[in-house]
């Protein structure tokens, strides 16, 4: 990425956080997201990255420069729930909101990670195949307060591992 890309988008990025919650929401109702999401997307559309110039830009509502200057001279697509702001002069992508961005009021987004297929592909590959138990990674604690019933119980010994447990290490005894 290159340095004036990357200056620019920490700028556009600390001026969103700024953004009262009304602005916020003004922002997000200016981009149609029905009407500019792509599908089938098979190329890096992260900061910093060019895209193909086959992809169809949309035009940023003029209403947002009132409030979020940053914005003009720009367009967008979009691809999930992100928008990707591009420079249509170069086809730049100078900007990403993640649908993180839009979920939590007064939440400043600290990182953010976006993977290739075949990036994601690379760490699954590296997770060892014993390694497929959320008890393996999760406190307790942490299961009950964030991941849902149904997890849990998916996660839970079935009748067959806790035979297998018995047959293993014996009925249990009681010390004396």
């Amino acid at each position: 990425m290159s340095q004036r890309v990357s200056e620019r988008h920490n700028e556009m990025q600390t001026a969103r956080t700024q953004l009262s919650s009304e602005n916020k929401e003004r922002l997000h109702k200016a981009f149609n997201f029905d009407r500019a999401r792509l599908h089938n997307v098979n190329f890096d559309h992260r900061v910093g990255h060019r895209i193909p110039r086959r992809i169809h830009l949309f035009p940023i509502s003029t209403a947002v420069f009132a409030f979020f200057p940053y914005y003009r001279d720009y367009s967008y697509f979009v691809v999930d729930d992100d928008i990707c702001i591009v420079d249509p002069r170069t086809y730049v992508v100078v900007d990403v909101i993640d649908h993180g961005y839009w979920s939590g009021p007064g939440r400043q987004q600290v990182a953010g990670l976006h993977l290739s297929a075949q990036e994601i592909t690379v760490v699954r590959d590296s997770i060892p195949a014993d390694f497929d138990r959320l008890n393996d990674c999760v406190p307790l604690s942490a299961r009950k307060a964030y991941f849902d019933d149904a997890v849990l119980r998916l996660d839970e010994p079935g009748p067959d591992e806790l035979l297998d447990d018995w047959m293993i290490s014996g009925p249990a005894t009681e010390a004396n």
